[in-house]
């Protein structure tokens, strides 16, 4: 199935705004963010590469 026929076929699931009352009374919503790190010392003599989470 193309991508074209599929969507046609479910608009119903891209087209529908979400609202509050879509979830359960008691539902949480909840955010995050990651991000990878990297650090070094300019001086390769007195540190080595540090990977930082």
């Amino acid at each position: 199935m193309r991508k074209e026929e599929f969507l046609k076929e479910h608009q119903d699931l891209y087209s529908k705004q979400t609202s509050r009352s879509d979830f359960p009374s008691d539902f949480v919503f909840g955010v995050a963010t990651s991000a990878y790190q990297v650090s070094f010392n300019l001086i390769p003599s007195t540190a080595p590469l540090h990977i930082v989470d």
